[in-house]
C-alpha cells in the first residue's frame, strides 16, 4: 500500500461523504492512509442511502449505524434529558454505560467520565462550561482525549480506534463550532457511517448547550479500510452511485 498522500472527500451530508469515501477505498483495493473526510452538514443524511446501508448491515450481521453511533453519543437516551441529568444517568452505577459497555468501554464514557489518577473528569462538561464562561472566543482551545497512554497507544487492534476530538470555533451570529476527529484505524464498511452519525449528534449537543451554530465535521483516518470488501459491498456502493 505504501504511505500515500492525503485524499480528501468533501461532501454535504453524512451519507454522501460515507459513500464517496467507500468508493475511494474500493479503488484503492480496500485500504488507504491519510483519508480526510469533510462533512459540511454533519447532522444531514440521505434517507435512501441510509436505508440501503441499514439493509446491508442486517443481511451481513453488522451493527446498524445507530448502534455504532450510540457509543459516541446516546441520541435516544439523551432526548428529554438536560446535560446534567444525561451525564448522571449515563454514568451512574446501573446506568446506560454499564448496560452497553464493551471490553474497553464506550466513547461517550471517555468523553464524560475519563479517569485520571482514579478520579473521573467530565471533559465534555468542562468544555461546555468553559465556552459559556469565557468572554473571548478561543478558536483552538478545546480537545477531548479518548485513548489512555499507558494501555492503549501500542494496541495492534481493537478499540478505542478514535484518538481525540478537537472543537473548532469561529465567530458568527451565533458563533460556529466545528469538530475534528482523528482515528488511528477506521473500518468504513462497518463503522464509519455510525461514527459520522454519532459525532454529528455529539456536535449538535455541544452547539445546543453553547447556543452555537453547527459547523463542519472533519474526520481523519490514519488507516482507513474496508472489512467487508466482497462483491456484496462493492455492489451496494456502485448501486448507490449509479455505476
Amino acid at each position: 500500500m505504501g504511505i500515500n498522500p492525503p485524499y480528501v472527500v468533501d461532501a454535504s451530508s453524512i451519507s454522501r461523504a460515507w459513500v464517496e469515501a467507500c468508493e475511494r477505498l474500493i479503488i484503492s483495493s480496500g485500504e488507504a492512509r491519510n483519508l480526510f473526510v469533510y462533512i459540511r452538514e454533519p447532522i444531514t443524511e440521505d434517507g435512501e442511502i441510509r436505508s440501503r446501508y441499514d439493509e446491508f448491515c442486517r443481511q451481513e450481521g453488522l451493527l446498524l449505524p445507530k448502534h455504532v453511533a450510540y457509543t459516541i453519543f446516546p441520541m435516544g437516551f439523551a432526548s428529554g434529558r438536560d446535560a446534567v441529568r444525561l451525564y448522571r444517568d449515563y454514568n451512574k452505577p446501573g446506568g446506560l454505560y454499564e448496560r452497553i459497555k464493551t471490553s474497553w468501554g464506550t466513547y461517550f464514557r471517555r468523553i464524560t467520565y475519563y479517569e485520571v489518577d482514579g478520579e473521573p473528569v467530565n471533559q465534555l462538561g468542562n468544555i461546555i462550561e468553559a465556552i459559556n464562561g469565557r468572554a473571548r472566543l478561543l478558536k483552538a482551545a478545546y480537545t477531548i482525549n479518548i485513548q489512555k497512554p499507558a494501555q492503549e497507544c501500542t494496541r495492534p487492534r481493537g478499540g478505542p480506534c478514535l484518538n481525540y476530538l478537537t472543537l473548532q470555533l469561529e465567530r458568527g451570529e451565533p458563533n460556529i463550532i466545528g469538530m475534528l476527529a482523528v482515528y488511528r484505524n477506521q473500518d468504513y464498511s462497518g463503522k464509519a457511517y455510525g461514527n459520522f452519525l454519532g459525532l454529528g449528534r455529539l456536535l449538535e449537543f455541544i452547539c445546543r448547550e453553547t447556543s452555537s451554530r453547527i459547523g463542519p465535521l472533519t474526520c481523519v483516518s490514519s488507516h482507513a479500510y474496508l472489512e467487508q470488501k466482497g462483491p456484496g459491498f462493492v455492489s451496494l456502493i456502485k448501486g448507490i452511485l449509479g455505476n
